[in-house]
């Protein structure tokens, strides 16, 4: 797992412009014969840490990755 920093909206589903930054862990393999991945991210919040997925596909024809965060996010105790 590679350390990386992520940021997030302060307020989401709003007008917010202000952007959180937090530390994290990230893995990243390939699916799909290539044309997908999957992340698997840790992320320390301030108010604790979660794992949580994303799953990545590319289109052939039009060349654009689209990404769909998972939706299960698990809280646990310790840091990595």
């Amino acid at each position: 797992m590679l350390e990386v920093k992520h940021r997030r909206l302060k307020t989401g589903l709003s007008s917010c412009t202000e952007w959180a930054e937090f530390e994290g862990y990230s893995s990243t393999s390939r699916t799909l014969g290539g044309f997908g991945n999957l992340e698997d991210n840790i992320l320390h919040f301030p108010d604790g840490s979660f794992r949580a997925v994303a799953l990545g596909s590319l289109n052939k024809e039009t060349k654009q990755r689209r990404v769909n965060q998972g939706s299960f996010q698990m809280k646990f105790s310790h840091k990595m």
